[in-house]
């Protein structure tokens, strides 16, 4: 460390005199005269830059010498080191130019001289300082920002602009002097970019630009519609005829009826297309954003008028020896509209005779020759007139009784078949048990191989969980692994490759990506420097090969990839054009691989994925209700399942038990109907029953305020609502004033304008409900925004009015707190743009992945904040991002993509695709590891899987004889 010395000012002659006299006496007094012979000495330095001088190095004494005095330079700071050998000469702050100062030694005798240091300070060129600006301008209209007005230089040097980011609601541009924002088209909001000075010697800085987007004029005035069309019939809306505004107005979003789903068109209509076989008033909302930035709401009425549908005759058969057998063909019939239907006709049987009787059964009679199977078809008709035509199979029973029954329909065998045991005809012919089931007394039970699980119950999908991976039901179905453990054998695991549980808190499990987190990185008490990145577990100044920080956040790491964002293709600062695509960091005309521009709109890009349902290799070739999109070509699903939805990947619906879907896409059950082995039948779904008498209106829903936890149980009116299976009471100032047990106590009668003091009392124009009493003006926190009254005024508090009228806060990004635009912690944002729970949405998740509608697919998992592909073999099939992708693809269950089933006993997964088995061979263990294991020519396998030869026939050519 250095010393500082008390510094010693240049003296008078006089004061030299004296003190040369004083050295001439210290020096006769002692036994040899000292010798000092000094040097001046010269040194060069730069601006701002310290620079440690030996003056004694060229300096001569027969006695050794230090430095005890300094004089005070003018331009700067001269400092005596701890040895008193050397001097730290420091210049003044940004100075250039020459400076001087004295040094004085002494010897151990106590002899002294002086000499002169001379220091030349050459110049470093200082950079300019650029200073954050702010801008506001209104809806489409560009705006010039003087940005350099409040820059300036340290030496006075001229600077420009040197180059600018990109901006997320808008674009901007500079000539070098001043920069041009454009906000894009309706774009309301506030934007940030960056802008970069440059000097004539090339040092440059950069500072931040805010702008704020916001409304001007008066919101539009919206006039609610009413429209009607036909069941099954979808209809085109003009819903903005009757709105009245003198600009432009765009429709921005609809809402969806439970019955109906509603389409934008690029002309601002809206093609609402209902579910089928659905009828009645169906209600939904538009919102449009006016061309000076306001937006509106109205609603829409749209009067389905029913059609008559045809019934369903569904096949029916019998057995029957020698005596007559009457059939109630009707009772496994349907009719879609619930209408009454008859039999009008029935075909003559070959083998004996068919006749309706007046409760429109049907009574049949064999013959005399009867002795194998008889047909005959019957027509169905309702009140409309509509008809539909059945078959019905007589076949001869040897009088089987007990659970030994004819069901091969081969009269030479008799009463064949033990129903308690065998698995194809369990408890009655035809009842088959899944692969991994066995038929135990007459039932289906589970027959799960080591490491599989059944958990839902549903028999058609077999043992569907793996429980060896599975960390929802690890070992058994109860057992789910706490947020970022995995299931490894069966049991538990700790955190997966690239996690840990940092902060020891057990209930949000391995909270830390060590391979991203620049406070945990690569280990939890590994925290990167200021301004540096995690980059694959590792600290760096610099974003890692194909990615780049373009918002400017260490904490979400190098956030953009750069290879593939056609807003950052290559680095932070270029987008490419319309009808471009960003491959390999570079913008390229056309689409990348595996993706393709269908509808022939460049705006969107290539918004076709070639590897899904809709369009399967190729535009325009899409995979039917029970096929998926596999390997670029279109597969079936496996028995009794569909694919619905094209934006699910998989055959994600069972047809033997979905409400919506029952036994194929279209057939949609009705509100008094269940789906039960893919038909829809009388009943309630659970939650519900009939509790008014009458079918007509559907079952009547147990958690409503009228029949709450049972029939009939009502909760007291307003101040009470039905709280799952009971009635709670509303608390406080709050009322359930929709008489709607779904939201609650939904209102507050002290600060509800709708409701202010008691449900439906509305305050009038220009009033607010203050303490529960309707008051002139607007309340604290409350202003008139939108120019209506009668609505009362507006919060502040709001996404949309934040602190003050039309101060809107950029979607999803920030959220209103406090009167004030404040922006997300990292991984949430304000997905539902409701400002009163925050930013409530984790983006960390597969179905929210960086961005509120950014769902990876099953193939991917979600890994800060970006969909990452899951290694071969494995997929994410239960979309939690915790776990990884947990899912083998390589099983039966599983084959190749998340609920692709290979078919019991004749298939099984090869590579990720359902082989067929061999001839002669079956997959009867349903473990695809082990392929088509059994050999179908033995007594205990007979030509499929489990059908055992009983003594003294055995299996020939698959056939027991």
């Amino acid at each position: 460390m250095m010393r500082r010395e008390r510094v010693t000012r240049r003296r008078s002659a006089a004061a030299h005199f004296a003190l040369f006299a004083l050295a001439l006496v210290l020096v006769s007094c002692s036994d040899e005269p000292a010798d000092i012979r000094l040097r001046n000495d010269s040194v060069v330095t730069r601006e701002d830059i310290p620079i440690l001088i030996n003056v004694l190095k060229n300096d001569d004494a027969n006695e050794s010498l230090k430095v005890v005095d300094v004089t005070v330079p003018a331009n700067g700071l001269a400092e005596i080191d701890e040895d008193d050998l050397k001097v730290t000469y420091t210049p003044n702050p940004d100075y250039e130019g020459s400076d001087t100062f004295n040094y004085t030694v002494q010897t151990p005798s106590g002899a002294k001289a002086s000499a002169r240091v001379d220091i030349t300070i050459s110049s470093i060129n200082d950079p300019p300082i650029a200073a954050d600006d702010v801008a506001t301008t209104s809806v489409n209209r560009p705006v010039d920002i003087p940005v350099l007005a409040n820059d300036t230089d340290p030496e006075g040097d001229t600077f420009s602009i040197q180059g600018t980011s990109t901006a997320n609601g808008g674009t901007v541009l500079s000539n070098g002097q001043t920069v041009t924002y454009t906000p894009s088209a309706n774009f309301l909001g506030t934007d940030r970019f960056t802008y970069t000075v440059i000097d004539e010697r090339e040092a440059s800085s950069s500072a931040f630009v805010d702008v704020t987007v916001a409304q001007t004029g008066n919101p539009p005035a919206l006039v609610d519609d009413d429209f009607s069309t036909n069941e099954d019939t979808s209809v085109v809306l003009n819903v903005l005829a009757n709105d009245q505004y003198a600009g432009v107005l765009n429709v921005v979003s609809v809402t969806n009826s439970p019955y109906a789903t509603n389409v934008i068109n690029v002309d601002n209509t809206v093609t609402m297309t209902p579910v089928g076989d659905v009828f009645g008033p169906m209600e939904f909302s538009y919102t449009v954003q006016a061309d000076n930035g306001w937006y509106a709401t109205a609603n829409v009425r749209v009067l389905v008028i029913s059609v008559n549908d045809p019934p369903v005759a569904n096949d029916d058969r019998t057995v029957t020896a020698t005596r007559p057998v009457t059939l109630d063909v009707l009772n496994n019939d349907t009719d879609i509209d619930g209408a009454a239907f008859t039999v009008i006709g029935v075909t003559n049987p070959a083998n004996g005779t068919a006749v309706i009787n007046a409760d429109f059964s049907i009574t049949y009679t064999p013959g005399a020759g009867f002795n194998n199977e008889d047909t005959f078809n019957y027509t169905l008709e309702d009140f409309g007139s509509a008809t539909d035509v059945a078959q019905v199979r007589v076949a001869y029973n040897a009088n089987c009784t007990g659970s030994n029954q004819h069901c091969d329909w081969d009269v030479s065998n008799g009463c064949e078949t033990d129903t308690n045991i065998e698995d194809s005809d369990c408890g009655a012919c035809g009842v088959r048990c899944h692969s991994q089931y066995a038929c135990v007394g007459g039932t289906c039970v589970p027959n799960c191989p080591d490491g599989r699980l059944e958990c839902d119950n549903q028999m058609g999908n077999g043992c569907e969980i793996n429980g060896d991976t599975n960390a929802q039901h690890c070992g058994s179905c109860a057992n789910a692994c706490p947020p970022g453990q995995s299931c490894d054998a069966g049991s538990c695991a700790g955190c997966p490759s690239g996690y840990e549980d940092c902060d020891g808190d057990t209930g949000n499990g391995c909270e830390a990506n060590l391979t991203a987190d620049p406070g945990h990185c690569g280990g939890c008490d590994t925290a990167c420097g200021t301004g540096e990145y995690c980059v694959s577990s590792t600290c760096d100044a610099n974003c890692g090969t194909g990615t780049a920080d373009c918002n400017n956040d260490v904490n979400n790491g190098c956030e953009v990839d750069t290879d593939v964002d056609t807003s950052h293709c290559g680095d932070c600062a270029t987008a490419c054009g319309s009808g471009e695509s960003c491959d390999a960091g570079t913008c390229i005309s056309g689409c990348p691989t595996g993706f393709e521009d269908c509808d022939g709109n460049t705006a969107n890009g290539c918004e076709a994925n070639l590897s899904g349902d809709l369009n399967c290799s190729t535009c325009g070739n899409a995979c039917s209700d029970v096929e998926l999109c596999t390997a670029g070509a279109c597969a079936n699903c496996s028995t009794g399942r569909g694919n619905c939805d094209p934006a699910i990947t998989g055959c994600e619906v069972d047809f033997d038990t979905d409400d919506l879907h029952c036994g194929d896409c279209a057939t949609s059950c009705t509100s008094n109907e269940v789906c039960s082995a893919g038909s829809c039948v009388p009943g309630c779904s659970p939650g519900y029953e009939e509790c008014d008498g009458n079918t007509a209106n559907g079952c009547e829903d147990l958690a409503s305020n009228a029949h709450c936890g049972a029939c009939n149980v009502a909760c007291t009116a307003r101040t009470q609502t039905c709280s799952g299976t009971a009635c709670g009471a509303c608390t406080g100032t709050t009322r359930d004033c929709n008489l709607d047990a779904s939201d609650a106590c939904e209102v507050n009668i002290n600060t509800s304008s709708a409701n202010c003091g008691s449900c439906g009392n509305p305050c009038g124009g220009g009033e607010s409900c203050v303490a529960g009493v309707c008051t002139a003006g607007c309340a604290g926190g409350t202003e008139e925004c939108d120019g209506n009254t009668a609505n009362g005024c507006e919060s502040l508090a709001t996404n949309t009015n934040c602190g003050t009228c039309g101060i809107v806060c950029t979607t999803a990004t920030q959220t209103c707190t406090s009167g004030s635009c404040v922006a997300c912690g990292p991984g949430l944002m304000d997905c539902d743009g409701d400002a009163t729970n925050g930013c409530e949405a984790a983006v960390d998740t597969d179905t929210r992945c960086g961005g509120c509608s950014i769902t990876c697919s099953t193939s991917q998992t979600c890994t800060s904040g970006a969909c990452v592909a899951c290694t071969a073999g494995n997929g994410d099939c239960d979309t939690d991002a915790t776990n990884g992708c947990e899912t083998d693809l390589t099983t039966n269950a599983d084959c190749g993509g998340c609920n692709i089933t290979c078919t019991a006993d004749v298939q099984t997964c090869e590579t990720g695709s359902c082989n067929p088995c061999a001839a002669d061979t079956g997959d009867c263990d349903g473990d695809a590891s082990n392929l088509c294991e059994v050999d179908l020519t033995t007594d205990t396998n007979c030509g499929a899987c489990g059908v055992t030869c009983l003594t003294p026939a055995t299996c020939v050519a698959g056939s027991c004889t």
